[in-house]
């Protein structure tokens, strides 16, 4: 009885099991397609600037000059995918998806990992390098667009005095044109709409290194280039010279300084120049000790050499490139505006003028003779004042005042005296 009754369940499954097999695989077959459907990433692409922020946790005066973030230029490179792997190449050197972008001798990468266009690798330096280095890479990309963004991680003891720092690199690119495919043509001039067959005026000047390691008698070739606001290399002049030497130190117009033997330590800043534009580099004459104790330090790498560039961003007007076209309404606008003000300018300067000249004629004038008062006439009496009258007795001559008419003493008339 119980084998009847498995054999019938067993009957009625197998119908549902047929179904869930074949939705299994109407899955698994729509999932290839979707997958096969991306297009590829094989192609031409323009790279956008690489930027590199540095910051300090522990930084002391043994660990040497501070790592400062800079830009590289960019430029079109050349994608090419294999299998779930990319491959960058341009700009003067080859990337992998596999890789880390930093290639600092003595780090080598300890895990990747690959998901849907999405690429993460991690690399360490070993265990016994005294620089404890670790680099995380991330690339994202889509159908037009990649994006590069790694964080990398240094601590090293230098002199006895811990030093760390940290870096995050981010670079974008844009597709230009995908293999297989018709390049994109620029409404205006009907050719692609990314190239360096034409390249535009100056408009970025880099220098490299930014610092740079060099012991008594030895020699360095610096390099400086120009590029147009596409990334576009030109072949534009640069020209060298010292800002701050030391005795024994010189440098040519191409660029390669010569510290003779004799030469002391110290610091000497260069100057690379495109016109009236300048970026400055910093080298530092130091022992073979210190040498080799900066050696260990994140602000050199094996060569002595720092990894950022100095970059300048150029202004046309002093690098003899073409003025900048006006708008017609504003300078319709700037004539109106200087039209106005001279006017008023004019209108100020007759007012002045005529108020001077009323100034003066008013001073010129000469006053008037001041009126006096007029002069009244008085007789004597009422001039002078008058005088009291004083009365004598002619008999005792007792002297009374005004006001008595007889002498009290013997009765006789008064008379005055004056």
């Amino acid at each position: 009885m119980k084998d009847v009754f498995q054999d019938s369940l067993s009957a009625k499954l197998a119908p549902m099991r047929l179904t869930w097999a074949l939705l299994a695989i109407g899955f698994s077959v729509t999932a290839s397609a979707f997958g096969d459907s991306d297009p590829t990433l094989t192609g031409r692409w323009s790279a956008g600037v690489m930027h590199s922020a540095w910051t300090q946790s522990s930084w002391g005066d043994s660990c040497g000059p501070s790592p400062i973030g800079g830009s590289d230029a960019g430029g079109i490179v050349t994608v090419t995918q294999n299998g779930s792997e990319l491959t960058i190449s341009g700009l003067g050197r080859s990337f992998s998806s596999n890789a880390c972008w930093e290639q600092q001798p003595g780090v080598a990468t300890v895990s990747h990992s690959v998901g849907h266009r999405q690429w993460t690798t991690v690399c360490r330096s070993a265990a016994t390098d005294p620089r404890r280095t670790t680099i995380t890479t991330n690339l994202v990309a889509s159908d037009t667009t990649l994006d590069l963004d790694e964080i990398g991680r240094y601590e090293v003891a230098v002199a006895g005095q811990d030093c760390s720092a940290s870096v995050r690199r981010t670079r974008h690119f844009a597709l230009v044109e995908r293999e297989g495919e018709i390049a994109p043509a620029s409404s205006a001039t009907g050719k692609p709409a990314s190239t360096c067959a034409q390249p535009g005026p100056a408009a970025r000047l880099e220098a490299s290194p930014l610092y740079k390691l060099l012991r008594p008698g030895e020699q360095f070739s610096f390099h400086a280039k120009v590029f147009d606001e596409h990334g576009c290399p030109l072949a534009q002049k640069v020209s060298w010279r010292l800002l701050k030497s030391l005795a024994n130190v010189d440098i040519d117009q191409t660029g390669v300084l010569s510290v003779r033997g004799d030469a002391a330590e110290g610091e000497v800043q260069i100057s690379a120049a495109v016109g009236e534009q300048s970026i400055q580099l910093n080298v530092y004459v130091v022992s073979a000790r210190r040498y080799a104790e900066l050696l260990t330090s994140p602000s050199f790498n094996d060569a002595g050499e720092s990894e950022a560039s100095a970059v300048k961003t150029l202004v046309s007007n002093f690098v003899g490139t073409r003025a900048p076209r006006i708008d017609p309404v504003a300078r319709r606008r700037r004539t109106v505006f200087v039209w106005a003000v001279t006017v008023l300018a004019v209108l100020l300067g007759i007012g002045a003028m005529f108020l001077a000249r009323r100034r003066r004629l008013w001073m010129s004038t000469p006053p008037g003779p001041v009126p006096r008062p007029p002069t009244t006439a008085y007789s004597a009496s009422e001039v002078a004042p008058r005088q009291p009258v004083t009365l004598i007795c002619p008999v005792c001559g007792t002297q009374y005042g005004p006001e008595r008419q007889f002498c009290d003493k013997d009765g006789a008339s008064l008379v005055p005296i004056n």
